[in-house]
């Protein structure tokens, strides 16, 4: 007997059916030049090579936070002043996915992901083999500037690569990365550092050798993804051979159809005027404040860890990052589920009908689609196709308004503001580590719930521009991890870690009063959509 489809399993299939057409009309199943015709083993292989330069992008960057304590000995500075020298590098995280949003969608996905991974590559060398603090901070900088591009990149892989369907679990897939990628790799590279005799360059050599093996992997296994379908046939006089160089290089056939310098200058305009959408430009610094404290946690955690009254050694100190590990993983969970009830809640008390249940699949899909580092990035990518979202049904119609998304901040923020209490007073008053470890947990968990939130909003909001809005919340992301880690210590050393903590903790609270309830004021004046 087969049983009756659930609403939410027909809204899936009224959601995607159209997609699905729509990607048959665009080309015939023979044809393959587009990516979704590809063989099983060839995406396989492509997607691999994606996963192991994302997971490079914010393990790396974060991957010398366990070493800070050697590399002050060795360059005779203060353990503060060594623990900043990724600052700089977060800050241009940003900043480099920003810059890298035109050139992919003038030049295409592989060149920009192959090259960026390759000059990565050589900053890492560069940093392995400095001599000073000076030249190591420099190098760094220069790494995370280039190394942020796969956390921009993938998404558009992902949506030429596999059918709508198929999007949430290849996206769920690769937002592992950026959950476990920044706890992950400094648990890593401490361990490297005891087998190593504790010498650092050891770590950053290894790290080297790991850009190297993503390198060649995007070498064997890259291809370019963008498809347009009057533009799939190549010259016949073109070797296979020449195909792959020409792709490397930005000019495969697939996206000579665009006007590379109309294309930057289109796109980077577009990207200025969304920087400074009020919704836009409220929720980003709401993030941005989010960030900020957490991010100051990853930083400086190791001045606490090894002095009195923990006295951590390396493989300890280096453990206690999985207590990130799972704080974030927590908050995924979270928005997960919360982001899909909030949909479902409204949804029941607006009484919206079965007609319109496409929207619960986008509600669904956005939520699935929702992470960290990601978050950047990947729950935008649930948004490529949001303009159907708001043809299905109106705000006027169905009572839904993308707004009510943020209320998914509401706890994650308590847990926010809490964490950092526990994590302060622990500090203050010489607890236990299990202290430390809870409050770090419910401060991750508060970090990623919340992005989840906001990012689901800010993409449902401008859902044709959901890459660049990626990137703009990225940006916000690292400007507040960048900043914290210059006067957090000299804060601590002022006042205190108990007044300090319990500080960080009313701010997140009032950003939050401040910057997210407006949203919701303004959401129903007249120009606000």
């Amino acid at each position: 007997m087969t049983s009756k489809p659930t609403t939410t399993t027909k809204a899936r299939e009224d959601f995607l059916a159209p997609l699905d057409e729509q990607a048959y009309r665009k080309s015939s199943t023979s044809d393959m030049a587009n990516p979704r015709n590809w063989s099983v083993a060839k995406k396989r292989l492509l997607f691999a090579a994606l996963m192991s330069s994302s997971l490079l992008a914010d393990g790396a960057m974060t991957w010398g936070a366990t070493l800070v304590v050697t590399q002050a000995e060795n360059w005779g500075v203060s353990i503060n002043y060594s623990a900043t020298s990724m600052n700089y590098g977060i800050l241009l995280q940003g900043f480099g996915g920003i810059f890298a949003v035109p050139f992919i969608e003038a030049y295409g996905r592989l060149p920009i992901w192959f090259w960026s991974q390759v000059v990565t590559m050589f900053m890492v060398l560069g940093a392995t083999l400095s001599t000073s603090y000076l030249v190591f901070t420099t190098f760094r900088s220069l790494q995370g500037f280039f190394g942020t591009v796969p956390q921009v990149v993938g998404l558009s892989i992902i949506h030429d690569m596999y059918a709508p369907k198929d999007w949430p679990r290849m996206i769920n897939i690769w937002a592992s990365t950026f959950l476990v990628g920044p706890f992950l790799g400094p648990a890593i590279a401490g361990y490297l550092l005891v087998a190593s005799q504790y010498h650092w360059i050891i770590p950053f050599g290894v790290l080297t050798a790991l850009y190297g093996l993503s390198t060649i992997l995007i070498i064997l296994f890259g291809y370019e993804t963008y498809y347009h379908q009057s533009d799939n046939s190549n010259p016949a006089n073109r070797s296979p051979l020449m195909k792959r160089v020409y792709a490397f290089i930005g000019l495969n056939s697939n996206n000579t159809h665009l006007d590379k310098p109309s294309t930057l200058v289109s796109e980077s305009s577009r990207l200025l005027k969304l920087i400074f959408r009020l919704p836009l430009l409220l929720t980003g610094i709401s993030t941005m404040i989010n960030f900020c404290w957490p991010i100051g946690i990853t930083a400086t955690v190791e001045t606490f860890l090894h002095a009195p009254p923990y006295m951590f050694d390396e493989i300890q100190a280096a453990s206690m990052r999985f207590a990130g590990v799972i704080g974030a993983v927590s908050g995924y969970v979270f928005g997960y589920f919360f982001n899909e009830w909030i949909y479902k809640h409204y949804q029941s008390k607006n009484d919206i009908t079965q007609k319109t249940g496409n929207n619960d699949e986008l509600g669904r899909t956005a939520s699935e689609n929702s992470s960290v580092q990601v978050a950047d990035a990947l729950v935008s990518f649930s948004s490529a196709h949001g303009e159907q979202q708001h043809q299905v049904s109106s705000p006027s119609s169905s009572g839904w308004r993308p707004e009510y998304r943020l209320h998914g901040v509401w706890i994650p923020v308590a847990s926010l503001a809490g964490g950092l209490i526990t994590y302060g007073l622990t500090l203050n008053f010489q607890k236990s580590w299990l202290g430390l470890a809870f409050g770090w947990i419910m401060v991750n968990l508060g970090m990623v719930g919340s992005t989840v939130a906001i990012t689901a909003y800010t993409l449902e909001k401008y859902p044709s521009y959901s890459t660049t809005v990626s990137a703009i919340l990225n940006m916000w992301r690292t400007c507040g991890g960048f900043s914290v880690g210059y006067f957090q210590a000299s804060w601590i050393a002022r006042n205190g870690v108990g007044v300090v903590f319990g500080v960080q903790a009313a701010v997140v609270v009032a950003g939050v009063v401040v910057f997210v309830v407006p949203v919701f004021v303004l959401a129903g004046r007249r120009g606000w959509a």
